[in-house]
């Protein structure tokens, strides 16, 4: 059951926000459809997103944000699989934000956390 938290400091209104759950959710279904494997089977994959309320840019930049994606998954998948996944969140979320979603196009970065197979939940 794969968990995407999407943490980001653009300024979003909440409908956005929820289209940036939706865009990423729908994304990774087309990449399970694409490769003809449930590599994350979309029955049990959540997607969330929070806004950085505090952020604070190295070089008291006011007009720097980000967008930092981590999805969660089990062990199992090999290491071509995850890249595979991991640019196919980074594409979409890209292709999100170069819409006119914000007001200009965040730094995005993507992060795959592969927890223990002693954390799963039965």
């Amino acid at each position: 059951m794969p968990h995407l938290v999407i943490e980001y400091s653009v300024p979003l209104n909440p409908p956005n926000a929820q289209r940036l759950c939706r865009a990423t959710a729908e994304s990774l279904r087309a990449h399970v459809k694409a490769n003809g494997s449930p590599e994350y089977p979309p029955s049990g994959t959540f997607v969330r997103a929070y806004r950085a309320e505090a952020t604070q840019h190295a070089e008291d930049r006011n007009d720097a944000h980000f967008v930092h994606a981590i999805l969660k998954i089990g062990p199992g998948r090999d290491d071509p699989t995850k890249e595979r996944t991991g640019k196919a969140l980074l594409q979409a979320l890209q292709a999100f934000f170069e819409q006119g979603t914000a007001a200009s196009v965040p730094t995005i970065s993507v992060e795959l956390l592969e927890f223990p197979q002693t954390l799963w939940r039965a």
